[in-house]
């Protein structure tokens, strides 16, 4: 059974949430442009995967603030929202 929590514990839980999605988008956004080897990190070349979808409306916010572009798709498993080769 799911633990009940108060207002307060809800409160500091989002605010938790959003100091790491801020924290996520900072990194992101000072990787993009930069150098793996010779190969040049760009946008697609980023994604972030979540258990559930319940989190990602506040990583989006964080990444489009930095205006990085973003998308969710909680829908559709990775496999089916994307072409993705797994080897």
């Amino acid at each position: 059974m799911d633990e009940v929590k108060t207002p307060e514990q809800n409160r500091e839980e989002k605010k938790k949430l959003n100091i790491e999605a801020e924290y996520v988008a900072e990194r992101i956004s000072t990787m993009i442009g930069t150098y793996l080897g010779d190969k040049k990190i760009e946008f697609g070349d980023v994604a972030i995967l979540f258990r559930n979808g319940s989190n990602m409306p506040q990583f989006r916010d964080a990444l489009m603030k930095r205006g990085i572009p973003a998308e969710s798709n909680k829908e559709k498993p990775l496999s089916l929202a994307y072409d993705v080769d797994f080897q």
